[in-house]
């Protein structure tokens, strides 16, 4: 049985897309190595993936995973602007499109609660589970990935807490996260954001 490594990750199958596909290789990678992944994401049931794709799932069969409950106000977000849970959920960089006056009261909530991202509801139920993987598992490295950099933090604090050995893995954005400069006067945000960026930065591995 190979040295155990904790992958912390929200976007897992069933989601879609690039940054999906990146970790269901690295997992299947480490596998080869002789290392055993752990995967701890989010149930995709409640999850808020924009894109849906299930041909991924059979990658992961043989791979280790753990799956929370989340708290994130997106889907809802998503059903009022647009009517539909998923196709609304914000993707990216948002596009040069001037909000209207809904839109911009929703990134201003968005900007100033909800930091660093709104997905950072899933933290409390991540780390509760992860502490429970700590117990029953020889776990002496970590990663998390990113975006929602918010998963960032759930590194940070079973860093401090275990002492773990913890690579964080900044997908794209990075400490220019797009909220400091899309939403409506993030004052909260901007200051908050650059006090966590430098705890990460500091206290990661790599």
């Amino acid at each position: 049985m190979g040295k155990k490594v904790l992958i912390i990750t929200y976007y897992w199958p069933p989601s879609g897309g690039s940054g999906v596909q990146r970790w269901v290789y690295f997992s299947r990678f480490f596998k080869d190595m002789g290392l055993e992944p752990i995967v701890l994401t989010v149930d995709g049931e409640e999850a808020s993936y924009r894109y849906i794709d299930n041909s991924l799932e059979s990658m992961v069969g043989t791979i280790e995973t753990h799956r929370t409950t989340t708290l994130e106000p997106l889907k809802l977000y998503s059903q009022i602007v647009g009517g539909d849970k998923r196709k609304n959920i914000p993707q990216g960089i948002p596009g040069d499109k001037k909000p209207g006056l809904l839109e911009k009261i929703f990134r201003f909530v968005r900007g100033n609660f909800f930091i660093p991202d709104a997905r950072v509801g899933w933290n409390r139920y991540a780390i509760k589970k992860a502490l429970e993987l700590f117990k029953n598992n020889e776990i002496n490295t970590i990663i998390t990935t990113g975006p929602p950099h918010s998963t960032h933090l759930i590194g940070l604090y079973l860093k401090n807490k275990t002492g773990v050995n913890w690579i964080s893995d900044f997908r794209d954005h990075g400490v220019r996260f797009t909220l400091i400069t899309c939403c409506t006067k993030p004052i909260t945000l901007k200051t908050k954001t650059k006090v966590w960026s430098k705890k990460c930065s500091k206290n990661r591995t790599m």
